[in-house]
Order: C-alpha cells, then sequence, then structure tokens
C-alpha cells in the first residue's frame, strides 16, 4: 500500500479542485444577448441597448476578471443560490448533461475554465450574462469563482 505524507494529500485534494479562470471569448456568448428577449428588456429598461455584434462585443470586452463577494452575488437578478433553485435546472436533461460535464472537468483539477459573464448597471443593478453553470458547477465544489464584471459608465455630459 502506497503511503502519502500530509503534504502530499492536501496537495492532491486542492489540485483535484483547482480552477483556473480565463477571459471568456466574447464572441461565443453574444447568443445570450440576441437571442434571449428577456436579457434584451433588461438590458433596454437599463439604458442598454445594441443593434449590432459588433457593439455588444466592445462593451464586453471592457470587463475585468474579479471575485465577487456573495453580498454582491445575492443582488444579482437571475442568479439561483438555493440547492432547490440549482435542483430544478438540473432536471431539464441537457442542462444537467452540460452541468456534469463541467462538473467532470473540475473534478479532473487543473482546469481552465472561462469565467462567467456578470453585467453591472450604473444604478448598481446586476445581471448573469452567461456561464451561469460554471459558476453552479465551481460553487458546488467549494471553488472559488472569478467573474467577468463588465460595467455600465455614466454618461458624461457636455456643459
Amino acid at each position: 500500500m502506497k503511503r502519502y505524507s500530509v503534504d502530499n494529500v492536501l496537495r492532491l485534494f486542492l489540485a483535484r479542485y483547482s480552477v483556473k479562470w480565463q477571459n471568456p471569448v466574447v464572441s461565443n456568448e453574444l447568443h445570450n444577448y440576441f437571442g434571449n428577449a428577456e436579457t434584451c428588456a433588461f438590458f433596454i429598461k437599463h439604458g442598454l441597448k445594441f443593434s449590432e455584434e459588433k457593439e455588444l462585443r466592445q462593451f464586453l470586452s471592457r470587463g475585468k476578471l474579479v471575485t465577487l463577494p456573495d453580498d454582491i452575488l445575492f443582488k444579482v437578478k437571475n442568479f439561483a443560490f438555493s440547492s432547490k433553485d440549482l435542483e430544478d435546472k438540473l432536471k431539464d436533461q441537457t442542462y444537467a448533461l452540460s452541468y456534469k460535464q463541467i462538473e467532470n472537468k473540475i473534478e479532473q483539477g487543473d482546469t481552465l475554465l472561462e469565467a462567467p459573464i456578470i453585467i453591472k448597471f450604473k444604478d448598481g443593478t446586476y445581471w448573469f450574462f452567461s456561464g451561469r453553470k460554471r459558476a453552479y458547477a465551481a460553487r458546488k465544489q467549494g471553488v472559488p469563482v472569478q467573474y467577468f464584471l463588465a460595467e455600465q459608465k455614466e454618461e458624461k455630459k457636455d456643459n
């Protein structure tokens, strides 16, 4: 029987849940706006309207990787926190399969994942734009999540 030192066991455990978050490929996420009427309506209500993919790409490209505390995440309008909410989502077989693939990737350790995208509007409202499954799976495993935060800036007015 092979014996492991405490350091080796700890290193193996931590490596198992090691995720490096990278900037998302924003062009792969544009459907979350243009193909989602709820998101479009929410953005328009908060003063953001994109008619072309180029405009949305430019807006998202200004984002940055951040760690958000739970008190901020609780403010995100479309992010489920309870295990019951996640259980409901996992009843959809397509969602469950995709979620399981992400969960397996995290469990393999030393994983590179695209960060979920969150939008912060100028009134302080937050919207989960993409990557919920990645965030749910990582949080369930106790892995700290970095988010790609794109912020709506105040418009400068000429005097």
